[in-house]
């Protein structure tokens, strides 16, 4: 059986969901050359190596393939058409579709095996393009959970609402920032009361280096550590009160830092997971100063 990590409950997913990052983004790029200057001389035209991933490989400790997924661009690079996770044997899993407007994700479906719909997630968005919410629909278009963002005059995200099937708030999460920089976070219920919390470190450079987390009466209960090369991350702990780590989460990256390789280590059930990436490399002509 695949070992897989699963968040299982909003106390845990709302600690790690502190970015304010805009669902469709352009790639990262590699500068190589320039090659036009206008006549002004402020603006010129460069040409950028951008990975642009079409498949990723899920493999057992022994190497073995467990499962795949298949990336699927539209004409223009710019967009993923659709994903398709296959068994090792080549059978269709599971496919996501996604609709995009303006540049952003607005719409997922997500079918089974049989090409029935499992379930539907749209999206919206600030003035600014920041998620603002997101809304999960069953395969008959019920209402399953829902999500909205709050931010701040910044474009910090300051609250995080979640939903349920009936519209009604069943958790909120309460963010504080210093100098742009998310420093802590808060859970409460319906009535108020506080269930947990979780402070944010960083190293000189401005990293996210340590997450601590806490329940309701401030107890510590665990804590998750990043360590950074090069302005890359390289790997994730995650250790128990005392110290000890019990999964680690590493990252190799290629000559245009795309991640190639992703290993998740369960120290505690002794068990190990590797996700290998390939990508195609595209050249792309951008306008910089």
């Amino acid at each position: 059986m695949k070992y897989r990590v699963v968040l299982a409950c909003v106390c845990v997913l709302f600690l790690s969901c502190t970015t304010n990052q805009v669902i469709q983004k352009d790639d990262k790029g590699s500068v190589q050359e320039k090659s036009q200057v206008n006549v002004s001389g402020k603006l010129r035209t460069v040409e950028i190596q951008v990975p642009k991933e079409i498949k990723s490989i899920t493999k057992f400790s022994d190497g073995s393939v467990d499962e795949y997924t298949i990336t699927t661009w539209d004409n223009t690079w710019k967009y993923i058409q659709n994903q398709r996770r296959y068994s090792a044997s080549g059978a269709v899993l599971e496919t996501t579709e996604f609709v995009y407007e303006k540049n952003l994700l607005v719409g997922k479906t997500i079918k089974d095996r049989e090409d029935k719909v499992v379930s539907r997630r749209s999206y919206m968005y600030t003035p600014a393009g920041l998620l603002s919410s997101e809304v999960i629909y069953d395969a008959n278009g019920k209402l399953v959970s829902a999500f909205e963002y709050v931010y701040d005059a910044q474009n910090n995200k300051i609250l995080w609402i979640v939903k349920d099937a009936n519209n009604s708030k069943v958790a909120e999460t309460k963010y504080i920032y210093k100098n742009g920089k998310v420093q802590s976070a808060e859970l409460y219920d319906t009535t108020g009361k506080k269930n947990g919390s979780s402070s944010y470190e960083y190293d000189s450079e401005g990293h996210l280096y340590q997450v601590s987390y806490f329940n309701g009466l401030g107890t510590l209960l665990r804590k998750e550590l990043s360590y950074w090369e090069k302005g890359v991350l390289v790997k994730e702990e995650r250790t128990n009160v005392g110290g000890q780590v019990l999964q680690r989460i590493s990252y190799e990256y290629g000559p245009y830092k795309e991640l190639v390789k992703k290993t998740v280590e369960d120290l505690q059930g002794k068990s190990k997971q590797t996700v290998v990436y390939e990508y195609t490399i595209r050249t792309e002509t951008r306008i910089a100063e």
